[in-house]
């Protein structure tokens, strides 16, 4: 549909600034909306029976951001732009998961800051980040020893005897013995125990 679109007007962009008296693009903003004065609004309104009804989806418009100056809301399935007075309304309360920063690339940091990822940041967060990730590694490492840990039984030749074509321990001695181990360990540790 977008081809046929194209072929027979061009592209949508130049189609919006072609019928600008009918059509209000906001290229910071990426968003179209109708013209305040068109005459087929006027005609609709005077044949139509008069309402005290609000439009359901009309948003409270703020100031137009400069170009480049725009913020945007990165959703699951779309990237649309948002208001700085929605920005606050979007991400409280605990629906909202995380809020993700981006800087301009062309933005540099000052000498200070670089190879100093709290700069700046306020001694409280930085505090609790450095106790957050301590839990965290002693954590990772409870993990990886439960992980890893295996049981061995050890059976000894001198505590078995062959008959009747198997082997069957011996009654007098006890037959394995029961170690417990890393399986990231290699064999010197082990001969090491």
């Amino acid at each position: 549909m977008e081809q046929r679109f194209r072929k027979n007007f061009g592209s949508i962009v130049k189609f919006l600034e072609k019928h600008h008296d009918v059509f209000v693009l906001d290229s910071g903003c990426n968003q179209v909306s109708l013209g305040n004065s068109t005459k087929v609004k006027a005609d609709k309104e005077e044949n139509s029976p008069t309402t005290t009804a609000e439009p359901r989806n009309k948003r409270p418009q703020s100031p137009t951001p400069m170009p480049g100056q725009a913020w945007f809301n990165f959703d699951d399935s779309r990237v649309s732009p948002i208001r700085e007075k929605e920005i606050e309304k979007q991400y409280q309360g605990k629906e909202s998961a995380y809020m993700l920063f981006y800087r301009k690339k062309t933005l540099t940091r000052p000498k200070e800051a670089e190879g100093n990822p709290a700069y700046k940041v306020p001694d409280n967060l930085v505090t609790d980040i450095i106790i957050e990730n301590d839990e965290l590694s002693r954590k990772r490492q409870e993990y990886e020893i439960e992980v890893n840990t295996i049981t061995v039984q050890i059976h000894f030749s001198q505590s078995y005897e062959f008959y009747s074509g198997a082997l069957h321990p011996r009654p007098d001695q006890c037959g394995w013995m029961e170690l417990t181990i890393d399986r990231r360990k290699t064999i010197a540790d082990l001969k090491k125990l």
